[in-house]
């Protein structure tokens, strides 16, 4: 039969007891929160330096990012920029007008045609040759004044003929001839016909 002292001691050994319990749940409590918090410092910590560690400058790297006050800082080159010159309409280059083409030289005259031609006969130098007369006839037949034997002329008179008569020394060359063609040299001329040509 258990006494009422027992009783009072096994009380208290309860109570020492439950007392321990609860102070050991409460200090397990608090390790547990205190590891927590380490765990999640750690965790923090641990970003922050990873953090802190990528945002670093590379070593030997300025830290400062900004632009000493003396550095020069080199332009950008321009490129040129090719622009159209206006023109203008008193400085515009005209060509020059074509050269007018040159007019045909005149023919030679009937009596530069003869006095070649006997200077070409006579061996001899234009300068040599004295122009005696030049005149305009009308010839007897169509022999021009200059007949060859066996040859048949026209019998009707020529209006349009010309004379030209030429020196070298003292020899007189004779030239005839009628309308545009060119004068012959005659060996044995006969004379033109001096009368009105209305009455022949």
């Amino acid at each position: 039969m258990t006494t009422p002292r027992r009783q009072n001691g096994m009380r208290r050994s309860i109570a020492v007891l439950a007392t321990l319990a609860l102070l050991l749940a409460a200090c397990g409590a608090d390790n547990l929160g205190a590891d927590d918090n380490a765990a999640d410092d750690a965790a923090s910590g641990g970003a922050t330096s990873t953090t802190t560690s990528t945002t670093q400058p590379a070593a030997g790297a300025p830290n400062d990012s900004r632009v000493p006050e003396d550095a020069t800082l080199e332009p950008e080159t321009a490129q040129p920029v090719e622009r159209e010159e206006p023109t203008d309409p008193e400085k515009t280059e005209t060509a020059p007008p074509p050269d007018p083409t040159p007019e045909p030289a005149d023919p030679p005259s009937q009596l530069d045609l003869a006095v070649a031609d006997l200077a070409s006969r006579q061996s001899v130098d234009t300068a040599e040759i004295t122009v005696v007369s030049t005149e305009d006839v009308v010839w007897r037949d169509g022999s021009l004044g200059c007949p060859e034997p066996g040859t048949a002329y026209t019998q009707a008179l020529v209006s349009n003929g010309y004379l030209i008569k030429l020196r070298v020394g003292t020899e007189v060359h004779e030239y005839h001839g009628a309308g545009d063609t060119p004068p012959f040299y005659c060996e044995n001329p006969t004379e033109p016909y001096r009368g009105d040509p209305g009455d022949a």
